[in-house]
Formats: C-alpha cells, sequence, structure tokens
C-alpha cells in the first residue's frame, strides 16, 4: 500500500481528467495502482491512475501530478476534488 498527499486538485474537462498534485509519502504511487478516493466525501472509492507526471503551471514552479481518467468517476457525480485537498490518500 502506498500513500499520496493531494496538496490541490484541478479538473482538466478539455482533457476529462482529474489531477492531482502534491508528494508521494509511500510507493507504489504509478500507472496501473488504484487511489482511494474516499466514500466518505462523496468519492468513487478505488480509481486507477493513469499516469504521475509533472504538471507545469504558468505562476509557479512544476508539480509531481496524479492523474485519473474522468469516466472513472462516473460513479461519484456529486464529488468535489476541493475535498481531496490536504488529504492522504491510499494506493494499492
Amino acid at each position: 500500500m502506498g500513500r499520496f498527499y493531494c496538496a490541490r486538485a484541478y479538473w482538466l474537462m478539455h482533457r476529462d481528467l482529474l489531477v492531482l498534485t502534491g508528494k508521494i509519502l509511500e510507493e507504489p504511487v504509478q500507472p496501473g495502482t488504484a487511489i482511494d478516493l474516499p466514500k466518505s466525501i462523496r468519492g468513487p472509492g478505488l480509481v486507477p491512475i493513469h499516469s504521475v507526471q509533472e504538471v507545469t503551471f504558468d505562476d509557479r514552479p512544476p508539480e509531481l501530478g496524479v492523474v485519473i481518467e474522468m469516466r472513472h468517476l462516473d460513479a461519484a457525480p456529486m464529488m468535489e476534488p476541493s475535498h481531496l485537498e490536504g488529504r492522504e490518500l491510499k494506493t494499492f
């Protein structure tokens, strides 16, 4: 089991992605593993990680991002990404 600290969460609607930026606290956090978006905050539970990559911004340094395809979030239409911010998320 791994752990990822989510500092910020972003919808990239034009690419159908959810991007969580932050830091890896414990491996594995990699494509193909599942990350738990807790049902306690209206998340879908376990969803697959699409990619882990550097995310660039115009106004600040790059950050590590965990990318999730939106189709895996269909089961949780009421989830608010900002509720993931400041949380440690488990990976399996």
